[in-house]
């Protein structure tokens, strides 16, 4: 496995995070398994530490250095190591399995094992603009900030051909308001009035149509009336003929007995025979019974 730079060189005033890029390379034809250490790995972060190399493939290998609390002297010398192994991994294809199979792959492969020492230098000065930069290109371009990113650019496209479509709307507005305009107040005045008479006419006549067959069909509904009664009449006045006899036989009757109870009681005819209130009792009789038909006639 080839590494460069073959020394890791980190610079500015320390007091910020800084991060340096090594590129590591498979020359072999064989899936190589390496890992990285390190003599101070709390000041270092390396990523990824552990991964799988093609053959004939290179990979790069951030370092980051974390910033100090106070700025480092001017001869400050530093005496930081990394140390990268590999190991033939023709069985492996999952980077993420590297570090779990890393004590198998070394008892198998260990006669063919490769370890690169690197050494760490500091050039304490003010802060790399360009280091700045870089690190922020980085992180734009990180997936997350490239998918907002891309959400941003396709959205302002949209936004600005809303734009162009609502400005000629808005610029075209007031130049063909005034053209339908004259249209507009001469063509209501004659066609308005039409229609508005048109249905007004024709709503009387629709009317006295609709009216017409209830009056046809109610109109020889009124005669059916008199005739059931001109029918039943008839038959009412047979009733109340026999009525009317059946009164004067009763009647016939009670004045033979009163004719024949006054020969034996001459003194009780007397009293029998006095009117109650003016009327005798077979009148009064003949007056309920004339007084019934005519209330079950009328009512």
């Amino acid at each position: 496995m080839e590494v460069s730079p073959s020394t890791l060189e980190f610079s500015g005033s320390f007091t910020k995070q800084t991060t340096e890029y090594l590129t590591l390379s498979n020359p072999t034809d064989t899936p190589l398994a390496f890992k990285v250490k390190t003599t101070a790995p709390k000041l270092y972060c390396v990523r990824p530490n552990a991964s799988i190399i093609n053959p004939g493939e290179s990979l790069p290998v951030s370092v980051i250095l974390q910033g100090f609390s106070q700025p480092l002297p001017a001869d400050y010398k530093c005496k930081d190591k990394f140390l990268l192994v590999s190991l033939p991994a023709p069985e492996l294809t999952d980077p993420a399995t590297v570090g779990e199979k890393w004590s198998l792959l070394e008892a198998k492969y260990k006669s063919q094992l490769v370890s690169k020492k690197l050494r760490v230098n500091y050039r304490i000065g003010a802060d790399n603009q360009q280091q700045d930069e870089i690190l922020e290109e980085k992180e734009r371009l990180s997936p997350n900030n490239v998918n907002r990113t891309f959400d941003e650019t396709v959205s302002t496209p949209n936004q600005s051909f809303a734009a162009r479509e609502a400005s000629p709307v808005r610029s075209s507005v007031p130049v063909v308001t005034p053209k339908p305009a004259q249209p507009a107040q001469e063509v209501p005045q004659p066609v308005q009035p039409q229609p508005q008479q048109q249905p007004a006419q024709q709503a009387p006549q629709q009317i006295p149509q609709r009216v017409q067959p209830i009056a046809t069909s109610t109109g020889p509904t009124s005669p059916v009336a008199p005739s059931s009664a001109a029918q039943a009449s008839p038959e009412l006045q047979r009733e109340l003929d026999a009525l009317a006899e059946q009164v004067r036989s009763l009647s016939y009757k009670l004045d033979q007995n009163e004719k024949y109870a006054g020969g034996k009681r001459g003194g009780q005819q007397v009293a029998v025979e006095e009117p109650v209130n003016g009327i005798s009792l077979p009148m009064a009789l003949v007056l309920v019974l004339i007084a019934f038909l005519l209330g079950w006639l009328v009512f």
